[in-house]
């Protein structure tokens, strides 16, 4: 288990202009991900203390009861409880836990379809299956910044993921590039996460993240259908699970907000 007081302490430190120009980006890098559930949530460190740029690390604020509702309000009961008892049909949650007894880490790789809700879902949704608030300990999630920029009902989507465990925030390279985040920003976040991100790998913790290249593309079937296909993840997070996590499993869910799982 995570003992906190060990957990390396990050030393970062943005200049105002810097700290104004990423937050630019990561509310331009939310826009394309809003839908009928989620919005831009606008930049108020005072308000959402979680927000600047040099927050890296969130302990849990756990809330089992408040977390299960909010799953249940994102994509339905019946949904839901699908998802949570598929998790504990498998035996998957209580394996994860005799691993990270044994300070043994897991993966779980979520495949984005349609919207990237189905990793913070899967955080949720292995709370709920596990049937214990301690569990929240080892539940972590790896996500990128602009998360820290959106709102589902109004409420601030790091505030739920804090419900259900550990969240730790990295800057994806080819994402900030493309958005132009200022490249001294994106390396300087991301070498400061790396103690903190081994660490937890090396307690015994459940991860939770949307490997590289893994976003549902288009594909045209014969008879002039389309469907949706997942490529391959890269060679080098391949080769990062087969060493550090031998237990994975990949979490395939094509969210239609609302209404469940298609």
């Amino acid at each position: 288990m995570i003992n906190y007081e060990q957990i390396p302490k990050p030393n970062l430190s943005y200049t105002n202009e810097e700290e104004i120009g990423g937050q630019k980006v990561l509310g331009e890098w939310a826009k394309p991900h809003t839908n009928e559930l989620l919005s831009v949530l606008p930049y108020n460190p005072d308000k959402y203390p979680f927000q600047p740029l040099d927050v890296i690390y969130l302990e849990p604020n756990t809330d089992i009861e408040k977390a299960r509702q909010i799953g249940e309000l994102g994509i339905g009961k019946v949904a839901y409880d699908a998802l949570v008892d598929d998790l504990r049909r498998y035996g998957l949650i209580n394996e994860i836990k005799q691993r990270g007894a044994l300070g043994k880490s897991a993966l779980m790789a979520s495949l984005h379809f349609r919207n990237i809700i189905d990793t913070p879902l899967g955080h949720n949704a292995s709370l709920i299956a596990s049937e214990d608030e301690r569990f929240a300990d080892m539940n972590v999630m790896l996500a990128n910044h602009m998360v820290k920029r959106l709102q589902i009902g109004g409420i601030a989507v790091a505030e739920i993921i804090q419900m259900s465990g550990v969240t730790i925030y990295g800057h994806p390279l080819n994402g900030a590039l493309k958005y132009g985040m200022n490249p001294d920003i994106t390396q300087s976040g991301n070498r400061a996460l790396a103690p903190i991100f081994r660490y937890l790998l090396e307690s015994g913790v459940l991860l939770h993240t949307a490997p590289s290249e893994t976003r549902a593309k288009n594909i045209i079937l014969k008879d002039g259908r389309k469907a949706k296909m997942i490529p391959l993840t890269k060679d080098s997070f391949a080769g990062a699970v087969k060493k550090r996590m031998p237990l994975a499993a990949a979490l395939a869910m094509d969210i239609k907000p609302g209404n469940g799982i298609a």
